[in-house]
């Protein structure tokens, strides 16, 4: 392969299958609302799976049912379903990734005991982190002008995470984490999984990858896909738990987005091999540069487009390939969990498969759900206390063997001096620089006293606590920062999160 550095010039097109905007319209949301349904559930014993079904409340309408009752829908039906109440299961389960539900198994035994630590490991899986630049001057700039509201600031931020969300979804995608202005997406498929993230950065490039705002703020996309083996880790307290992902796969990916610029898709050597035989319109250029050349990584940097009227119609025949597939396991599904749930529900284990759900998701977050008020009224622009704290680990004193126990030991620390400052610990990455949390001081259910004072008591702590009780730690960098940040519920109403993006994150950050 030429090592050479070259650039492609694409002229993309604008058209857009009638059928796939129609899908992505109208049946996106409610299909993967259900996809707990036909991906998690079979993988679970008998019981857990009722179990599971009655604390989601998943109903038994089938996804080709979906399908024709949104085909006879007209536009206006389109915008009525938005204002639609789900029900408190499934908008928990939205809050939550696939990779999570689908090992509910790892987590919780048959007589109802919640097995954290725990982990599960996969061979070969595909990552794509997809980070937006333009996030942080957009919230600056509805902060600084009086005509603008937070209601004007919210629908911006989530009518284009909406279109990202829905993009990687639809290209059978599972959203990890958002963390910011970023997104951690995987594929756990290892047939085509490499194929449909790239797909899905090519699509996503082409129609998101310059956004301009109503307040002229341009948003770009930098996009980094890796393929290889991970490990997802499920660590916590009884009252919050959190799920995290660690291995080579996640280090490339972040090396390969360390490389790019606004625009750029990067992938790694081995997404390459996977995909070069694949007949898209781009064009793969060697990227040279701060590439590991002892670990045989190459970076290969991806210029160009899909055409769309060719690929999203073959989107929409897999999308109806797979809901026939979906609707033949929900038919089993159906059948195994035909009694009616009062016959055979332990109460003990419902109430804790119920209680296992909600602590992934934070207490301000479940509380809106569990009273059905609108998440819309947790977005805001709050002056808030940033904590982040990155740890240097020792590769020697911390292996493959001990990796979760001390993950596990080190989040339960943090957690806990975080939670007696009155702070929250919202985020937990593991990336080649080291083990990160971010905490926030004064977010709302949380608040108490001073946050910034508390914050600073509570870095001093940790800091403390890490150098005398986790001995594989070789140096605890922590940064503190205050200021207006957005914080509030961004994505997708099929896949959200509760976030923080603003400049006082981003400085904190790179100190």
């Amino acid at each position: 392969m030429d090592n050479s550095k070259s650039y492609l010039t694409y002229q993309p097109t604008e058209i857009i299958h009638p059928k796939t905007k129609a899908l992505i319209k109208k049946t996106r949301r409610k299909q993967t609302l259900r996809r707990i349904g036909a991906r998690c559930l079979p993988s679970l014993a008998t019981n857990t799976v009722k179990m599971v079904v009655a604390t989601l409340q998943i109903g038994s309408t089938t996804n080709e049912e979906i399908l024709d009752d949104n085909d006879d829908d007209d536009d206006d039906d389109v915008d009525n379903d938005d204002d639609e109440t789900f029900p408190i299961g499934q908008q928990v389960q939205a809050h939550i990734p696939d990779i999570v539900l689908n090992n509910l198994n790892d987590l919780i035994d048959q007589k109802g005991n919640i097995l954290i630590p725990s982990e599960h490991k996969y061979n070969k899986i595909t990552l794509l982190f997809l980070d937006v630049s333009g996030f942080t001057s957009l919230t600056e700039q509805y902060s600084n002008d009086a005509h603008l509201g937070i209601d004007q600031l919210t629908h911006t931020l989530n009518s284009y995470f909406d279109t990202l969300v829905s993009q990687i979804l639809l290209y059978n995608g599972d959203i990890y984490k958002f963390a910011g202005d970023a997104i951690l997406a995987v594929w756990a498929n290892e047939f085509n999984g490499t194929e449909q993230a790239l797909k899905c950065a090519l699509y996503l490039q082409e129609k998101c990858g310059s956004y301009e705002t109503d307040v002229g703020v341009v948003l770009r996309l930098k996009i980094a896909i890796a393929y290889g083996p991970v490990r997802a880790l499920f660590i916590g307290t009884d009252e919050f738990k959190h799920y995290i992902l660690a291995g080579d796969c996640v280090k490339d990916v972040n090396i390969c987005e360390q490389l790019c610029e606004p625009g750029d898709i990067i992938i790694t050597n081995a997404v390459y091999e996977h995909v070069r035989s694949l007949k898209l319109n781009c064009e793969y250029l060697s990227i040279n540069d701060d590439i590991n050349r002892e670990q045989a990584h190459i970076a290969v940097k991806y210029c160009g487009a899909v055409d769309d009227n060719h690929e999203l119609t073959k989107i929409s025949d897999k999308l109806n390939i797979s809901n026939q597939e979906i609707s033949k396991q929900d038919k089993i599904e159906n059948h195994r969990t035909s009694s009616p749930v009062s016959d055979t529900i332990d109460e003990e284990l419902y109430n804790k498969i119920d209680s296992l759900m909600k602590s992934f998701l934070l207490r301000c977050v479940y509380q809106h759900i569990e009273r059905q008020q609108s998440l819309e009224y947790l977005s805001e622009l709050r002056r808030v206390t940033i904590t982040f704290i990155n740890l240097d680990i020792s590769n020697e004193r911390c292996t493959n063997n001990n990796l979760c126990q001390n993950v596990q030991k080190v989040f339960i620390q943090i957690y806990e001096l975080t939670k007696m400052m009155g702070g929250v610990l919202t985020k937990a990455l593991l990336f080649d620089k080291g083990w990160s949390f971010l905490c926030v001081f004064g977010l709302p259910g949380y608040k108490q006293g001073d946050d910034t004072a508390n914050a600073l008591k509570c870095a001093q702590m940790i800091h403390s606590t890490m150098h005398k009780q986790c001995k594989f730690i070789d140096k605890c960098s922590i940064g503190v920062a205050t200021g207006l940040t957005y914080c509030g519920v961004v994505g997708h109403v099929a896949r959200c999160e509760y976030t923080v993006i603003g400049r006082k994150k981003h400085t904190i950050i790179h100190i």
